[in-house]
């Protein structure tokens, strides 16, 4: 998909989704793509131009999918992980906080990196169609962009709803 080699993938899932409501549809590529290609060495907002253009050309004729998700998996990390949203190649800066808009993040495309708990990280491509047949509200919390945007913080939110204290407190005891 950065180079098409997840189109396949990205053909089954459209099938699948075929006739029913708008979907995204997401793609963990635990393959070699983020890490040994050609593609892997370009810059985060240039290899997210080529997703977004490469995802354009490949979704023509699907008016049933809202966008695509596109992950590394959870790569395991030697060090902390700084969080970051990028917006493309026109973007003049890396915004790590506070978070970009709703309604920015919905735009899309996007690039985020986000911190998972156990020395894990993760970079999610989210990238919405421009398909007008679809009647979604942008910026209401409905688009998966926006649920990644927060990843970070599930597990200590899930955590506090059950009375629980934060991860790394539990890891402390």
């Amino acid at each position: 998909m950065g180079p098409c080699r997840d189109s396949p993938r990205l053909a089954k899932k459209i099938r699948q989704t075929a006739g029913g409501p708008p979907a995204w549809i997401r793609v963990d590529d635990v393959g070699d793509l983020f890490q040994l290609t050609d593609w892997s060495t370009k810059s985060l907002p240039h290899r997210l131009d080529d997703l977004a253009t490469n995802i354009a050309i490949l979704l023509q004729g699907t008016p049933h999918i809202r966008g695509v998700l596109l992950t590394d998996g959870t790569p395991r990390t030697s060090g902390s992980v700084e969080e970051y949203t990028v917006h493309s190649t026109r973007a003049t800066s890396r915004l790590i906080s506070p978070l970009p808009t709703n309604e920015t993040l919905t735009a899309g495309p996007v690039a985020l990196q986000r911190a998972l708990p156990g020395r894990r990280s993760r970079l999610t491509f989210a990238v919405p169609t421009t398909n007008l047949n679809i009647i979604l509200p942008l910026g209401r919390g409905m688009e998966p962009v926006l649920w990644y945007a927060d990843e970070s913080r599930w597990l200590d939110r899930t955590l506090s709803s059950l009375d629980h204290p934060p991860l790394s407190a539990i890891l402390l005891e």
